[in-house]
């Protein structure tokens, strides 16, 4: 029997060793889409499953190649999340590479979000976050909300020119995060002049 295993996202592969019968599988941490889905091919080894890997694997890699695009204008991407007390945009290369071969243009999160208060940048193997922690926006007497909304209104603004913002926010039930919820995470009226506001592309 294998026990298929990922090192932790800190780099640590102590758990991976540890386990007699573990099986490194670093899945998460290829820059491309397809690499990752290469994987079925390294599965189907185990199972005696190579050649419906290799048909599957054959047939994904076609699909993807056939629907990427080449656009004039390219729409701005950025992939952002609340989690905690902290509001990160990721900079995953896999996930730079989805907006390229969509034919998108990625956010340059350190750019312009550089000069805001508590920044800081994370780089790892699998790419690149841009975090900025509400607390260096706390002033006695405020409420968590009031300290995430006053981190919002400076840090929502610099994204105005993203036509495409996708949130990676967790929601336990996510049929019932509305784009109303959206507004609430980011602390928007949904009056801001903000492409991907007045737009509503959201994902």
């Amino acid at each position: 029997d294998a026990f298929f295993m990922d090192c932790s996202y800190t780099g640590d592969c102590s758990g991976v060793r540890n386990q007699a019968n573990g099986v490194h599988v670093p899945a998460t941490e290829d820059p491309s889409p397809l690499k990752t889905a290469e994987y079925i091919l390294f599965f189907g080894a185990f199972f005696n499953k190579d050649p419906e890997a290799t048909k599957h694997f054959l047939d994904v890699n076609t699909s993807y190649h056939s629907a990427k695009v080449s656009l004039q204008t390219k729409p701005v991407v950025a992939w952002m999340q609340f989690y905690d007390k902290n509001y990160t945009i990721s900079e995953a290369h896999y996930k730079r590479a989805f907006v390229t071969d969509a034919g998108g243009a990625n956010f340059d999160a350190e750019a312009a979000l550089a000069g805001l208060p508590g920044l800081y940048v994370t780089t790892a193997s699998t790419g690149k976050s841009v975090t900025i922690s509400i607390s260096n926006f706390n002033a006695s007497g405020l409420t968590k909300a009031q300290v995430q909304a006053a981190a919002a209104a400076q840090i929502m603004p610099k994204l105005a020119s993203v036509d495409v913002l996708i949130d990676e926010t967790y929601a336990f039930a996510p049929r019932s995060y509305t784009f109303a919820s959206f507004q609430d995470t980011y602390k928007l009226a949904g009056t801001e002049a903000y492409n991907f506001l007045t737009s509503r592309r959201v994902a």
